[in-house]
């Protein structure tokens, strides 16, 4: 069997297939490189990696383990620079389960991983990622992910994933006690060596006051600091704070320029926004066309700010012609999600008969879930029962207790990592 040879084209040719997506190109060459060399760990990393990315993670599992198996028991330092260790197949392992949604299986070859050279810098990224699963995967252990990403950085206090990690934990309380000022400070570690996520949520503490006194202009530079490497939720927060003239005087077309780079991204909130300004004239020439097009990009990504705007325009056909059903559709996204001037749209609609049948207990029905946050939708509410039976009113009631309990359940903040 020939043993490996490590040469240093080799990897340098499959990290340029690697960065160009070619993965099929990858997959053949690292097969005949395994052909070739069935001792070389990366040759079965490199197949492994390639089917994950063709779509193929089952099939990638046995080349992982593979190159496990084949790598030496001890790590060692190759060319002086690339460490030969079995941690990278474990991380990739673990990756692989998790894409295929197997919590426990992810975790036990993390653990592995986390093993096999536990103080190198680099099992920093394992520890992490061990967080991450402990964090999102159900059934959720806030606690232990708190422990993993904690370990993370005593392991390796630079890596700015699992610092920037470290400050959303305490920032939205996750298996630690909510401490905005603690955040801050994992934030900053992280922003300063320029990781852009962590600079948004540091300019997200600025914007916000929280951890620190609220300042606007240096929540500007954090999110510019992040926007200038295209992080596109820092790009639509400059986009907004130039549309209101927050912390900078105000400025459509400055709005306009880092909005249009976020919705080029496909960031929803930057769409809708960009979709208002068309609609408005604000730093763009007024056009409906344009307008439309955007929020339906956002809309049709779940969001119920450009959902309830479209359910409003096609009501009352504003900027194109009017369209009951088309309202109906999307005034029904945004309520099904709890926005509340969504089922105060669908309640009226229901009431009038408008691209639906009339259903007064519909209509009181939507009304009513609205009416706890609107003050118009408690209005019409009132205003509907005065031509409703007793029995009307208690079956709309029934039905709203129902449906709330339905949105309350399929609609929560995100407080994942």
């Amino acid at each position: 069997m020939n043993p490996a040879v490590y040469k240093l084209e080799t990897f340098e040719k499959v990290a340029e297939l690697e960065n160009s997506g070619n993965w099929q190109e990858m997959l053949t060459f690292c097969e005949d490189w395994a052909k070739e060399e069935p001792q070389n760990l990366f040759a079965w990393q490199g197949i492994g990696n390639a089917l994950r990315k063709l779509g193929k993670a089952s099939e990638a599992i046995p080349m992982f383990r593979k190159g496990i198996e084949v790598a030496p028991p001890h790590p060692r330092v190759l060319m002086g620079e690339i460490t030969i260790s079995s941690a990278p197949l474990w991380y990739c392992l673990g990756q692989t389960f998790i894409e295929l949604g197997d919590r426990n299986k992810a975790i036990e070859a993390l653990l592995e991983g986390t093993k096999v050279d536990p103080e190198n810098p680099e099992v920093a990224d394992i520890w992490n990622e061990l967080g991450i699963v402990y964090g999102n995967m159900p059934p959720r252990d806030l606690k232990s992910a708190f422990e993993a990403i904690r370990k993370a950085v005593s392991v390796n206090p630079r890596n700015t994933n699992s610092l920037n990690n470290l400050g959303k934990m305490y920032a939205n309380g996750l298996g630690v006690s909510k401490d905005y000022k603690e955040a801050v400070k994992w934030f900053r570690l992280a922003a300063e060596q320029g990781y852009a996520d962590a600079q948004f949520n540091l300019g997200a503490s600025y914007n916000d006051g929280q951890g620190v006194h609220q300042d606007s202009k240096e929540a500007i530079r954090w999110f510019r600091l992040a926007a200038d490497q295209g992080f596109a939720d820092a790009q639509f927060n400059l986009g907004a704070m130039f549309t209101n003239g927050q912390g900078v005087p105000q400025d459509f077309k400055e709005a306009i320029k880092w909005l249009r780079l976020a919705a080029d991204r496909g960031f929803a909130k930057a769409q809708n926004l960009l979709g208002v300004a068309y609609r408005r004239g604000q730093g763009v020439p007024q056009n409906d066309q344009e307008a439309i097009k955007w929020l339906r990009l956002a809309a049709e990504q779940g969001l119920v700010f450009a959902q309830n705007y479209l359910g409003v325009l096609y009501s009352n056909g504003q900027g194109i012609p009017q369209d009951f059903k088309e309202a109906i559709k999307w005034y029904r996204m945004g309520a099904e999600q709890g926005n509340a001037l969504s089922q105060r749209g669908l309640g009226e609609m229901y009431s009038r008969g408008q691209g639906v049948p009339q259903d007064l207990i519909l209509a009181h029905m939507w009304l009513n879930i609205a009416a706890s946050t609107d003050s118009k939708a408690m209005q019409a509410r009132d205003a509907l029962e005065k031509i409703m039976t007793a029995n009307q009113i208690a079956q709309a009631h029934e039905l709203a207790v129902n449906v709330s309990q339905t949105i309350s359940k399929n609609v929560g903040g995100s407080d994942r990592l």
